[in-house]
């Protein structure tokens, strides 16, 4: 039997095989004569945080580097394709220039729903046209779900207001191991257009929330995380070529644990940080060149320990052209310095690379190359994973190197062939695992990641599509610079995953989605057999399982909204997955008018 790493070595070799193939087949491809299109002129990058996935910035994260580009763990609850998730019945796009940085990502949560809509709000806050305000929101969901191994309610309410400010409250009740749940939201936002081409935008928000803890020692304690942040943003067009952004932002957060915590070895933690960036980019017929500087600080104060804190200081420089109408290059380095705790700063020169190629309209070819330090602020650890030891914070992870490669094939009307490959290595990643406590410790190991991806889309109609592919993953332990031992995986990576995506849209305001992903059986370091002296550690292997999901989207009157999801996971393996709570049969159902 052939080792995982043979495998994904022959996936490569026959990605580039196929890719040259494709290539020199379009290459000759007779085509009558067109009328000219403007050229893919660049890659679109997004560079200021406000303008990536606002769920960040109205959680009241810090703004992250630019750069980090690590394949995704495990979405074993994904909604739809193309990076696409759906959060209270609404579709939120991740840009695939702009990764989560989370182990495992939170995709469905409904206790997580602050980013409902955040991104269109923004968008038009941003715009400064008061006729294009959202002038009032009210939504209502709730459901029936498990969690844990137990059952119980669910529902949540939200409001908007056309000045930006909005407000929700949820609770979960029920026969829940974490037995009580609240979360209170309040969140301002205001966007100004002092002159055409010059926007600035201001944001608050204040978010608490208690819960109980789960398992071992922990079990029957209570927490509470307060989260308050501001952020100021401006846009400013300095000529009709040049144009200038800076973003500033600043927060605290506190984590409290109940009177008796400290029995369990609980203690509170206290954090702030900042973020700033500025840029300047010039925009000419066929180019595009830009300058970034970014600074960030993160301080961690617990109790019983010392303080620790990140500082984080970069420039990057970037510079995206068109060689010709059918191909697009950008070309970037990035300088980074880190400081952990006062210690020596950690310098980096990384060079980044893109390319962009289209030999026919209908095959588009895409490739990367990109390094460098990424980090998560101790708020989107705690985002990630709100069962996280007091005292556990994430360290910078130094990117050797990832590598990208996708295509795009238009092979008919009726059918769109994709495949991806990718391969990257990260020293110092930081993943989470259980501790004695039952809380999650993070910990850093160095890692060699892998994918290849072959699949498609079926389109049966306008109202009918099939989305479909085979993921292959592998994941290797470093020691001493080599891959040891596939048998250490990284946890909650699956080595196979064939989801299936269907999409029926039977009128223009009804859709229907529904997703089934089998997952092979995989290897977790939470799960440890127990080893004789001298014996090599092995660790448990996963059953597989099967997800499925249904969405329904109705828009029943001009201001009415109503959506409906269930999901079924079923994994006898699920005490081992921190991160996806929502096991066995979950149902939401909801409401949504809009003025």
């Amino acid at each position: 039997m052939l080792k995982i790493a043979h495998v994904m070595n022959l996936a490569g070799a026959l990605f580039l095989i196929l890719l040259f193939c494709a290539t020199t087949a379009f290459s000759q491809e007779k085509k009558k004569p067109e009328k000219p299109q403007a050229p893919p002129t660049r890659i679109k990058i997004p560079a200021d945080s406000t303008k990536a996935d606002s769920a960040q910035a109205k959680a009241g994260k810090a703004a992250l580097p630019q750069n980090d580009e690590r394949l995704q763990l495990p979405d074993v609850l994904i909604y739809g394709s193309g990076g696409e998730k759906r959060t209270a019945g609404k579709k939120i796009t991740i840009s695939p220039d702009q990764p989560e940085l989370v182990n495992p990502p939170s995709l469905y949560n409904p206790l997580q729903t602050e980013d409902v809509e955040a991104g269109e709000r923004q968008q038009l806050l941003q715009t400064g046209a008061k006729s294009k305000f959202r002038q009032f929101e009210l939504a209502a969901f709730g459901g029936q779900y498990d969690l844990y191994g137990g059952n119980g309610k669910y529902w949540q309410s939200l409001a908007a207001f056309n000045f930006g400010i909005e407000a929700d409250y949820s609770h979960l009740g029920g026969q829940f191991e974490n037995s009580q749940d609240k979360r209170f939201s309040l969140g301002m936002r205001l966007g100004l257009t002092p002159s055409p081409g010059n926007n600035w935008r201001l944001s608050a928000q204040h978010v608490s929330a208690d819960y109980g803890l789960y398992g071992s020692a922990v079990a029957g304690h209570t927490r509470e995380t307060l989260a308050t942040a501001a952020e100021f943003a401006g846009d400013f067009e300095l000529s009709e070529v040049v144009r200038s952004s800076i973003t500033a932002e600043f927060g605290k957060g506190d984590l409290r644990n109940a009177a008796d915590a400290a029995s369990a070895g609980l203690f509170d933690v206290e954090n702030t940080y900042y973020a700033a960036t500025g840029e300047v980019g010039a925009h000419f017929a066929n180019s595009e060149l830009k300058l970034q500087a970014r600074t960030l600080g993160d301080q961690l104060d617990a109790a019983g320990n010392d303080s620790a804190e990140v500082k984080w200081h970069a420039l990057n420089f970037s510079y995206n052209f068109a060689l010709s109408g059918k191909v697009s290059a950008e070309l970037s380095a990035d300088y980074t310095a880190v400081s952990v705790d006062g210690a020596a700063t950690q310098t980096r020169l990384r060079p980044g690379a893109r390319m962009f190629l289209a030999p026919s309209r209908k095959l588009v070819i895409t490739a990367s190359f990109s390094s460098g330090f990424t980090y998560m602020p101790w708020q989107n650890a705690l985002a990630a994973n709100r069962y996280i030891a007091n005292g556990t914070r994430p360290l910078p992870e130094d990117n050797k190197w990832r590598v990208t490669a996708n295509v795009d094939w238009q092979v008919s009307r009726n059918f769109v062939f994709k495949a991806k490959y990718e391969n990257q290595r990260i020293d110092g990643l930081n993943y989470f695992l259980r501790d004695s406590l039952g809380t999650f410790a993070l910990h850093r190991d160095d890692f060699r990641m892998g994918l290849a991806s072959v699949g498609g889309q079926l389109i049966f109609s306008e109202t009918m599509k099939l989305d479909f592919s085979l993921n292959l993953f592998e994941d290797a332990l470093r020691l001493n610079g080599q891959d040891f031992n596939n048998l250490y995986d990284v946890p909650y990576r699956g080595e196979f995953r064939a989801p299936v995506t269907l999409t029926l849209a039977p009128r223009k305001n009804l859709s229907f989605e529904t997703q089934f992903a089998w997952v092979g059986k995989r290897r977790t370091a939470l799960l440890q057999v127990a080893e004789a002296a001298g014996e090599v550690p092995r660790f448990q292997e996963l059953s597989a399982y099967l997800f499925s999901t249904i969405h329904m989207n109705w828009q029943a009157a001009q201001h009415v909204e109503i959506f409906a999801q269930a999901n079924n996971l079923v994994d006898d393996g699920f005490d081992a997955w921190q991160g996806y709570p929502e096991m066995g049969l979950n149902a939401l159902l909801g409401a949504r008018y809009i003025w």
